[in-house]
């Protein structure tokens, strides 16, 4: 009975490895048995991996399959381990293998690799087909490591590799800990920010590429905090860990909407398109947040445009499509970013109700080479399911006078302008004139998609 009921303490019931107890207690031994070597060559590693959308799993296709998907990921993981790995799960989707003797950092990587591979074949539960990826974290400890400290910089590394993309492994080293501290900076001078105020946006012209008059502009975002400029992205990420997305999104809707009056009541009718995080679809407030701020504002329909990117739209389509329509109704037009680095199938991008969408600027440096038929191809696309096409980050005029040949509708980059803040970016209306003569991409013409 003593035997059973230790063995339920350490275990966890659904996988049959060790749990989170069992496994840290396993981790203390081996660290003890790892000091205590003759040689220091052989230290004890840690890997913590962290299945990418299990969450998706739960949610669509119901628990019972997230169980099944645990069991099988345990094992898959158990026939991979080697003598002397132990595989624990922590909890949730998230699982630890304990390595000894290991020779080093690279000899770690490696096999959080060895371990993250074993789940790309597709998992078949009867009729449900389940693609799992995970991010892995790994850790080389020292003498003066307990088990506490090497699970904290396991975690760290899992995190950075979760925030750099699916199916990926990072090893720790210490530049991971300036990062984070600088990440904090970041997330604590973003709330200062926002609460007064000192974020900006730029804007940066979309052009006809038949009339090559300014049709619109995008809202680029802008931060100088304390004296000092942030790259947009590093905001971004910032707001993203710190839970301020939300915030920072209505923010700059809100500055969006301010400037769009002002050019109005100037006589300039200039749309504004502005890019807004995946996550307010995920939360489904999207139509709320973005009727909430609009409704603040006499906009006519049309001079408000928001964007999200491909891959979030792909990701809740239902919820997506629930959202953006109810978007349209308040005359805010939408488009879909990063197009083709998410594989929308034709069925999606039909279904979805977007007017316009933006080719990635990374498809466009195939202008030139072998690879410009999957841009060609991309436009037809976009073309035959009656969607506007843009294509962004254009620096040459070789790749304006191909898209101008080709047909694509409007073009954006540095080979016209950088984004430019609001006055500047008025001068450089003055200068490049057509914005009255030209149509503007409108939720009217939205309507009709």
């Amino acid at each position: 009975m003593e035997s059973a009921l230790e063995y339920r303490v350490n275990h966890c019931s659904l996988t049959g490895l060790l749990n989170r107890s069992g496994g840290l207690a396993n981790l203390e031994r081996e660290i003890e048995r790892s000091n205590e070597s003759l040689t220091r060559e052989l230290r004890c590693g840690i890997l913590i991996v962290d299945l990418d959308g299990f969450k998706d799993v739960n949610d669509t296709k119901g628990h019972a399959v997230g169980d099944r998907v645990l069991e099988i990921v345990a094992a898959r993981f158990t026939e991979v381990a080697e003598p002397g790995e132990s595989v624990v799960r922590l909890g949730g989707d998230e699982f630890l293998i304990i390595l000894e003797n290991v020779v080093s950092m690279q000899k770690l990587s490696a096999r959080g690799r060895e371990f993250a591979d074993v789940l790309r074949p597709l998992l078949v539960l009867g009729r449900h087909k389940v693609s799992i990826s995970a991010s892995v974290g790994g850790f080389l400890g020292g003498e003066d490591d307990s088990a506490g400290s090497m699970m904290s910089k396991a975690d760290l590394a899992m995190y950075k590799a979760k925030e750099l993309g699916t199916g990926l492994t990072i090893v720790y080293d210490e530049k991971l800990e300036t990062e984070r501290g600088q990440q904090r900076l970041v997330e604590q001078l973003l709330k200062v920010a926002l609460a007064e105020g000192t974020i900006e946006l730029h804007y940066q012209p979309i052009l006809d590429v038949e009339t090559e008059a300014v049709i619109g502009s995008e809202a680029l975002l802008r931060g100088t905090i304390g004296g000092r400029r942030f790259d947009p992205g590093e905001l971004v990420l910032a707001a993203e860990r710190s839970g301020l997305i939300l915030d920072l999104d209505r923010h700059i809707l809100d500055l969006a909407c301010q400037q769009i009056v002002k050019w109005q009541s100037e006589g300039k009718n200039i749309p504004v398109s502005v890019n807004i995080s995946g996550r307010h679809i995920n939360q489904a407030d999207l139509a709320t947040t973005v009727t909430e701020v609009a409704g603040c504002y006499p906009i006519e329909a049309g001079l408000l445009r928001i964007e999200l990117t491909e891959t979030h739209l792909l990701h809740d389509l239902k919820s997506a499509k629930e959202a953006l329509e109810k978007v349209r109704l308040v005359g805010v037009g939408v488009s879909m970013d990063d197009f083709g680095t998410g594989f929308t199938s034709i069925s999606s991008l039909r279904e979805l109700p977007v007017d316009v969408v933006k080719i990635d600027r990374s498809f466009v440096e195939f202008i030139g080479t072998s690879s410009e038929s999957i841009l060609t191809s991309m436009i037809d696309l976009a073309r035959a399911l009656n969607r506007r096409v843009v294509a962004e980050g254009i620096e040459t005029a070789e790749q304006f006078a191909f898209l101008k040949e080709y047909g694509c509708d409007y073009a954006q980059g540095y080979y016209f302008s950088p984004a430019l803040p609001p006055l500047e970016f008025e001068k450089w209306i003055v200068q490049n004139p057509g914005l009255s003569s030209a149509r503007a991409i409108t939720s009217r013409e939205s309507s009709q998609v």
